[in-house]
């Protein structure tokens, strides 16, 4: 059977292994788990105490032994619940920092033309003014096809610009398609 879904609940292999061993052991010692899941001596104790705390197992003492038996898997269900019900308290939080970190700036690297067309896509999508120091106009040799329907559609859609530039740039010739 596969039992990544488990792994994907939080529960380690260890763990997995031994539940799976006390779901078709019924009720068993720890000897009896530790051979059936084919862990440690010195790790059963821990898996154990980790599947008590997760509500996965529970025992019974008899003749002064304890007894494990695996909580039916519906408490998987209700485990999971209790993991969305504490990532609910923690998300306001999180979503504070992720702001508070949003608005410190950033610096990001983008290469070559589709890094280029991206940086172009992203201007488009925020569509407030953009601040550009340009090397010589050498953009519009790097993206020859490109760079002309990009100024038309930062045109049309109102998006400002601020250049500063060479003056070997102000030589060069260029010109927005028209539009139609």
């Amino acid at each position: 059977m596969d039992t990544k879904f488990l792994e994907e609940l939080g529960l380690t292999p260890k763990e997995i292994d031994v539940y799976m061993s006390l779901l078709s052991l019924d009720s068993a010692t720890i000897f009896e788990i530790k051979n059936k899941a084919k862990v440690s001596r010195m790790s059963i104790y821990e898996i154990l105490q980790k599947l008590l705390d997760k509500g996965l197992i529970s025992f019974t003492i008899k003749d002064g032994k304890k007894q494990y038996q695996a909580a039916s898997p519906e408490r998987l269900r209700e485990y999971l619940k209790e993991k969305e019900a504490t990532l609910e308290t923690v998300i306001p939080t999180l979503m504070a920092k992720y702001k508070e970190s949003k608005d410190k700036t950033t610096v990001e690297v983008f290469v070559g033309k589709e890094g280029m067309k991206t940086v172009t896509n992203d201007i488009l999508k925020v569509g407030k003014p953009i601040f550009v120091l340009d090397g010589g106009g050498k953009i519009f040799d790097f993206l020859e096809y490109y760079m002309p329907q990009f100024l038309k559609k930062r045109t049309s859609s109102g998006i400002s610009a601020k250049v500063v530039y060479t003056e070997s740039f102000r030589k060069k010739k260029f010109s927005v398609p028209s539009q139609k």
